[in-house]
């Protein structure tokens, strides 16, 4: 992943709304590759700074190069925004942006397992230095704890469905990819109709049913294992 890769959406739109100016302080809630904050250091010279969070190392490594020309302008933490007051005691700013949700670098890197575009590690952490990845829940789980993780982190309709299959699976042989997920919980339609969108170069418009998890909410470890230690 390079900074080039990947290009801020809103860019202008934001800029505007936040209006930077010199000598303000402005948080980067997640700071991704580092592009909207590159737009706001730009546009508070030459003294406005910038404090950046992202719980992902590998994108906050292309921010930390992309804004080494900002020097000390820069802070950058890797982490959760909830933890702003801890990093940052006492900070006063005076704006803040928060871009929440996956990015399309994340999505399109096999080896993060947010996607069953291509086969890949059954990841899905935003933080791989912490937490268990899905494979690990996947497999210990029971289906009544997979059902409710399923129906209350994404509402997903068929919870009980998947939850079932997961499990039929796993007694086979252990998930441990994106691809014996996709095997799994997809019907020989939905397999069908998935394989017709890849081929054809789009996203595919099935839902997958683990990164809803993510996209619906920061749904965290502790959240997963008070579902565990309810059944």
């Amino acid at each position: 992943m390079t900074e080039g890769d990947h290009q801020p959406v809103l860019l202008e739109e934001v800029a505007g709304l936040l209006a930077p100016r010199p000598e303000g302080v402005y948080v980067d809630c997640t700071v991704g590759p580092g592009g909207h904050s590159e737009e706001i250091l730009r546009r508070s010279a030459p003294n406005g700074r910038l404090i950046g969070f992202d719980r992902d190392a590998e994108t906050l490594a292309v921010a930390a190069t992309r804004l080494a020309p900002f020097g000390q302008r820069v802070t950058l933490h890797h982490g959760d925004y909830r933890t702003m007051g801890e990093q940052e005691p006492g900070l006063s700013v005076d704006g803040i942006l928060a871009d929440l949700g996956l990015s399309s670098l994340q999505l399109d890197d096999p080896q993060r397992g947010f996607s069953f575009r291509h086969d890949g590690p059954l990841d899905m952490r935003y933080d791989r230095s912490s937490g268990e990845g899905a494979a690990r829940l996947l497999n210990r789980a029971s289906e009544d704890q997979l059902a409710v993780i399923l129906r209350r982190y994404g509402q997903e309709p068929r919870a009980r469905a998947i939850a079932r299959a997961i499990v039929r699976q796993r007694g086979h042989e252990p998930l441990s990819s994106t691809g014996d997920l996709r095997r799994a919980v997809l019907d020989r339609n939905d397999r069908d109709e998935l394989d017709r969108a890849l081929r054809g170069g789009a996203h595919h418009d099935l839902r997958h049913d683990a990164r809803r998890l993510v996209e619906n909410g920061v749904t965290t470890q502790a959240e997963i294992d008070s579902v565990l230690g309810e059944y």
